[in-house]
């Protein structure tokens, strides 16, 4: 029986202590350009991430009723809304008129039309990139108007912007209790609980709820998302913590 080649496990031994030896000694010259180049990528990453990775959150239903709207009309309308909301002093009655009368898949075209957007939730007009994030039409519009606002919306676009809790949109978050509070971070239209911010004292004031969701692995547990006042953190908080 031949000792030579592959099927002698001394050579294939040896064969991979050289591939071992040549890669480490690869990695212990070229450390300082690999941790570069690793760094870069993850850079470019960020970078691509915050101009172009962030989508509208809506998906089409086919449940529901065909849109009505062409997709330059959805595309009009768009427009129309970011003229509403871009500049100090929101145009409720504009917002009101372009959505009048629009089915749930309608809708859909149009916040596709209007894309992700960056918003500046300090002074509330449209932001930049070095310090906001973008945010899609559904965001823009719980950010631009009131509770009030959004329930008349509500009656002019039915079926497409609900309110099924007892926590209204847009109203203060108050802890009715010790409460834990974290980070919350939205990705792929899905907000996710991250790191713990703070244990917060009863009746703290936590800033403006915007989205009201139930965690989808644990349906009993309903979650808030707040905006808070003065920063571009939204914080993630289960609403028995909040007062109703």
């Amino acid at each position: 029986m031949s000792n030579k080649g592959l099927n002698n496990p001394l050579i294939v031994g040896s064969a991979i202590k050289n591939i071992a030896e040549s890669t480490t000694s690869f990695v212990a010259k070229n450390k300082k350009k690999i941790i570069v180049g690793g760094a870069l990528i993850i850079v470019g990453y960020t970078i691509y991430n915050k101009f172009f990775g962030k989508k509208p959150s809506l998906k089409f239903n086919p449940s529901e009723p065909i849109p009505k709207l062409t997709p330059q009309q959805a595309k009009d309308k768009a427009t129309r809304l970011m003229n509403a909301m871009e500049n100090p002093g929101t145009d409720e009655e504009e917002i009101y008129s372009t959505l009048a009368g629009l089915n749930f898949n309608d809708f859909v075209m149009v916040s596709n039309a209007f894309g992700m957007k960056y918003y500046d939730k300090v002074l509330g007009v449209e932001g930049g990139f070095l310090f906001n994030d973008k945010h899609d039409l559904t965001d823009w519009l719980r950010f631009e108007l009131s509770n009030s606002e959004l329930e008349q919306l509500q009656n002019v676009m039915p079926n497409v912007i609900t309110f099924d809790n007892d926590i209204a949109l847009n109203t203060d978050a108050i802890t009715n209790s010790q409460a834990p509070i974290y980070k919350a971070e939205k990705k792929d239209g899905v907000w996710f609980k991250k790191e713990l911010l703070e244990n917060a004292p009863p009746n703290k004031n936590l800033g403006k709820v915007i989205q009201i969701k139930k965690d989808p692995f644990q349906s009993s547990l309903e979650f808030a998302i707040i905006d808070k006042p003065w920063s571009t953190t939204e914080l993630w908080v289960e609403t028995k913590f909040l007062k109703s």
